[in-house]
């Protein structure tokens, strides 16, 4: 039964080598020979390598005077006069332009997918601009936090996961979500929407900010008290809360 390699893992910036940075990674991978060989063809870089990867293994089949020692090791040398470049070596080095190829084309899907989401992002705006210049001010008030809602999750599918920022109106909606639903319907709906809701942790820290942290079985009747005078609420209603 024939085996197969595992995928070569390389860094998640590969594409970026150059430099010294690229020949080391060569020779890890593909050992000092071939490192000699990108410094001798001046390949300094990985986009370089994958431009001329189809030619480079070509070069061992000619006498070339400045890759004559190169050659001499990379290759096994028949009676005939013909070379063959070692099959160890080869696989090392189908291996990692493998590798390559595949970190170049997940790079250029993330680019395709960001440039989309740019894209209808650009065009979001543009309709949210022209609905609130054609629609009167009753229809922007009734539609302005689905607005902001839609708006702050595109803005944030562009970004990191660790970079995600929700508006206030979007914070303040979570925290009441929260409140009324509790953590269980709160999980629920934040694992449906991605980027749309903000994660327990960081919805907690805001609940303490504005002093309204909430703790299973604690009665908070003075903070009532106090939330209703400054209200001027005149009639109160409490039930049990059952979603435990």
């Amino acid at each position: 039964m024939l085996r197969t390699f595992p995928p070569l893992v390389l860094p998640d910036n590969v594409l970026s080598f150059e430099g010294e940075r690229f020949l080391d990674l060569v020779n890890i991978t593909c050992g000092n020979i071939f490192k000699e060989l990108m410094e001798v063809l001046s390949i300094n870089t990985v986009y370089k390598l994958l431009l001329v990867e189809n030619d480079i293994l070509s070069v061992f089949q000619k006498k070339y005077r400045e890759l004559e020692k190169i050659t001499e090791r990379a290759c096994l040398h028949l009676d005939d006069g013909s070379i063959l470049l070692k099959p160890g070596l080869r696989l090392d080095f189908d291996r990692f332009i493998e590798a390559l190829h595949a970190a170049n084309d997940k790079n250029q899907h993330q680019d395709q997918i960001f440039n989309s989401n740019n894209d209808f992002l650009s065009l979001f705006k543009a309709f949210i601009k022209s609905f609130q210049i054609n629609e009167d001010n009753d229809s922007r008030n009734n539609f302005s936090f689905l607005l902001v809602f839609i708006e702050n999750i595109l803005s944030n599918l562009l970004k990191n996961k660790n970079n995600y920022r929700y508006d206030e109106a979007v914070m303040k909606f979570a925290q009441s979500l929260y409140i009324l639903g509790g953590r269980n319907a709160y999980e629920f709906i934040r694992m449906n929407l991605p980027a749309a809701l903000p994660s327990l942790s960081t919805l907690n820290d805001s609940l303490k900010k504005a002093g309204q942290c909430i703790e299973e079985a604690e009665f908070r009747f003075n903070a009532l008290g106090e939330h209703q005078k400054s209200m001027d609420y005149q009639i109160a209603v409490c039930s049990e809360d059952c979603t435990g």
